[in-house]
C-alpha cells in the first residue's frame, strides 16, 4: 500500500477578469520556470479540470493556457484557479499526477484514469 500525502500547493493563482493575458491569468510570473511539479487546473466551482505534470512548470502552464493541441483548448475561459506543487523527482511526478486524475476525476484527462 502506498500513502499519498498531500501537502498545501506551493503556489496557486486565480484568473483576473480584467486582463486578455494568458487566458487572465496575469500572475503567471509567480509560477517558477525552472521548477518541476504537477499542475492542477480548476473551474469556477472548484473541481479539477485537468492534471498535468511537467520539468518546467510555467512553461507547460503557458502551453496550456496557448496552444491549440492542449486538452484545454477549448475551454480555457472555464479555467478559474490554478493550483502547483514542486516535486523534483519523475516518478513521484508520475505517481501524483496519477492519483489527482483519479482522486479528483479530472474532467478533461483521459490517460491513467481508473474511475470509469
Amino acid at each position: 500500500m502506498i500513502n499519498v500525502e498531500i501537502r498545501t500547493p506551493d503556489v496557486t493563482i486565480f484568473k483576473q477578469h480584467m486582463t486578455d493575458e494568458l487566458a487572465g491569468f496575469s500572475d503567471i510570473h509567480d509560477i517558477p520556470r525552472d521548477k518541476a511539479g504537477i499542475i492542477l487546473f480548476y473551474d469556477n466551482d472548484d473541481r479539477v479540470m485537468f492534471v498535468a505534470k511537467a520539468r518546467k512548470l510555467r512553461f507547460r502552464t503557458k502551453k496550456h493556457l496557448e496552444d491549440q493541441f492542449s486538452p484545454l483548448k477549448d475551454v480555457r475561459d472555464e479555467i478559474a484557479k490554478i493550483s502547483v506543487w514542486y516535486v523534483d523527482s519523475a516518478m513521484e511526478r508520475e505517481m501524483l499526477e496519477t492519483y489527482f486524475i483519479n482522486t479528483e476525476r479530472a474532467t478533461y484527462n483521459r490517460e491513467k484514469v481508473f474511475f470509469e
